[in-house]
């Protein structure tokens, strides 16, 4: 390898940690905001078996087929890291993989080593796959996202001919999260069949070995995964409820053309591209099975019902149509940009910098400008989209490099400050903190805690990682229907008792009966007589057995702790009118602002007053409002 060699080399490596350095400020990064919610307290106690033995999410891990409990086992037992740092040096690194990835295959696809770099930073911007919800690049430290960081990796190799370690990372992919492997799997399998590379194929032979070792000696597990049987009634409607995003005929009919206009802008910018023969079938491949897995979910799941498809989730294959469409968008507007046509080079990119500030594209067109927020974002995608076009002008000569990777850089800051983008809200507070510690402290270990007030709010959740206490029921952790039956039963069993719109009102002998040992309400609510063990500004906790301080309380009662809630989202009455009546998520001890959501996902307003999907959920998922009618009508029919 020659000076020059290893300097370019040098510069890419630093480039490549440059840009996931700057993915944690946007799109960024949370923790125990959603998924990690339930993972942590999964890991805990495959950790210690005696944490969480009351918990309905935590002794039920859904980590049969999968390594990241193993290896995240391994990395704090090596390095005496807590889980947030364990599971964050995963994150970095996977992320890193992912824009090595990207920059591999503009490679492939012709361009030259800056301007690969500059398109890898481009693409790292994120994208929100509204439908399925699932994110290019993950918030949270999730075997989802570090698979498709790695997927990304694995095409990056093969196309630019390193079958076997493409096949080596493709294996690590598989051993984070199959499903998201699946569709580069599949058009992997099937290239080094027809080229005779059988080579290629041992990394796979062994991740498939893996998993079935793993499965098999699963630590935790008290409940299998069902593959093979038909989803009834019953459960079907229960997954309408909770998890609407995996029933494509819930999605809308916006996003479901959202998905052919995006392949076909991808399959264009190939056509511009014509690529060699191996980027040409990865790349068409994996746009072509994006497309046909959702037509695959429909038929499988609202067809057959099969009980596989909840957990495996093919439409989240679309998610390449999504990102591929960018990268190929940022190739072609390097290639026809050099040719002097820098009209359509503007046109290509504008794409490439509206899909990180929007979810629903097609909300580009209806409203449209007539909103103001939209209108900005517009205008935020032009001007990025200019900046660059005129730069392509230059070939990335003298001056003109350096100006191109600050402009790169100042994106990253740009969208989420002028084009109004945050993508998650901020809902792990100071108080939330001190109350977790509380109890990790001063209660028992086994003890059964209940947020009588939280509605669809993720703050038990945390409160469930941070205390290593029972949570007897809460929204996010009913997102494992996907994967149980009786789970899935039992927390609705248990949300109907306790948290549901209409459920009988709460009393310290029925509490008891559940095994509830203590309620976390808010402060401002306290009842005549009760006197919480602890409290401070935005949350107070009860002791369920404690009697009366006074004789005017009813020892009976706890209802009333709170102020009446919104029947629709578990919301305190008073906020309604603030909240203009659009029926946004409320917080427990922290109404948000107008327009935002709880859980990952983009915090976005709707054009005319609602609200964008949020996601939730251990899938990462898209969470759609329910309302008091849905919660109503599920439990007539259950």
């Amino acid at each position: 390898m020659t000076a020059q060699s290893r300097r370019g080399s040098a510069l890419a490596a630093a480039g490549v940690l440059a840009i996931a350095l700057l993915t944690f400020y946007f799109p960024g990064h949370t923790y125990l905001q959603s998924d990690t919610q339930i993972y942590v307290p999964m890991l805990e106690r495959i950790e210690n078996p005696s944490a969480l033995a009351l918990d309905l999410s935590a002794t039920r891990p859904h980590l049969d087929y999968t390594l990241y409990d193993e290896l995240t086992l391994a990395i704090r037992r090596v390095t005496g890291a807590d889980w947030r740092e364990a599971l964050m040096a995963q994150q970095f690194a996977c992320r890193a993989a992912g824009v090595l990835g990207i920059y591999l295959l503009a490679g492939a696809l012709g361009l030259e080593r800056r301007w690969a770099m500059l398109v890898a930073g481009w693409s790292s911007l994120g994208a929100v796959v509204a439908g399925p919800a699932v994110l290019s690049i993950e918030y949270e430290p999730v075997p989802r996202g570090f698979a498709v960081a790695l997927t990304l990796l694995a095409l990056g190799l093969a196309c630019r001919g390193a079958m076997f370690g493409a096949g080596a990372l493709l294996c690590a992919a598989i051993l984070y999260h199959p499903p998201t492997a699946a569709p580069m799997l599949a058009v992997f399998v099937v290239l080094a069949v027809v080229r005779r590379q059988w080579r290629s194929l041992a990394p796979l032979a062994a991740a498939a070995g893996i998993l079935a070792v793993a499965a098999h000696m699963q630590a935790g597990q008290t409940e299998h995964q069902t593959l093979f049987a038909v989803i009834d009634p019953s459960l079907a409607a229960l997954q309408r409820l909770r998890a609407p995003y995996n029933w494509v005929s819930m999605w809308g009919g916006k996003i479901l053309w959202q998905y052919p206009l995006l392949a076909s802008i991808a399959l264009a910018a190939l056509w511009r591209l014509r690529p060699r023969a191996t980027p040409l079938w990865f790349a068409g491949g994996l746009v072509a099975l994006g497309l046909l897995s959702v037509a695959a979910s429909w038929v499988l799941l609202e067809g057959a019902h099969w009980t596989l498809i909840p957990q495996f989730q093919p439409s989240r294959a679309v998610l390449f149509v999504e990102l591929l469409a960018v990268v190929l968008a940022s190739c072609a507007a390097v290639r026809v940009g050099q040719r002097r046509r820098y009209a359509e080079a503007l046109a290509w990119l504008t794409l490439v910098f509206a899909v990180p500030q929007q979810a629903r594209l097609l909300d580009f067109f209806s409203p449209g400008l007539a909103d103001p927020l939209i209108a900005r974002r517009v205008l935020v995608a032009l001007c990025c989209a200019a900046a660059f076009a005129a730069l392509v002008r230059f070939r990335l000569r003298g001056w003109a490099w350096p100006l191109a990777a600050a402009c790169t850089v100042a994106a990253f800051f740009a969208i989420p400050r002028l084009g109004g983008v945050e993508n998650y809200p901020a809902i792990e507070t100071p108080e939330l903190r001190a109350l977790s510690n509380y109890a990790l402290e001063n209660t028992p270990p086994d003890a059964v805690f209940l947020f009588p007030g939280a509605g669809h709010g993720l703050e038990p959740g945390i409160f469930r990682a941070e205390a290593i206490r029972a949570v007897y029921v809460d929204w996010k952790s009913g997102g494992q229907a996907n994967y149980y039956r009786d789970l899935a039963f039992e927390w609705w069993r248990r949300w109907k008792a306790t948290m549901a719109a209409g459920a009988p009102p709460p009393s310290a002998v029925r509490y008891r009966a559940l095994g509830i040992a203590y309620a976390v309400l808010n402060p401002s609510a306290q009842p005549p007589g009760w006197r919480p063990v602890y409290a401070n500004s935005a949350y107070a906790l009860y002791r369920i057995a404690d009697p009366p301080a006074a004789s005017g309380a009813s020892g009976e009662k706890l209802l009333d702790l709170c102020p009446k809630r919104d029947r629709r989202l578990g919301a305190p009455a008073r906020d309604r009118d603030r909240r203009g009546g659009a029926g946004e998520p409320q917080s427990f001890g922290h109404a948000p602002a107008l327009g935002a959501s709880h859980g990952e996902g983009r915090v976005e307003r709707v054009p005319g007053g609602g609200r964008v999907h949020g996601f939730d959920d251990v899938t990462g998922l898209e969470e759609f409002d329910v309302g008091i009618s849905e919660e109503s009508a599920l439990m007539a029919d259950l």
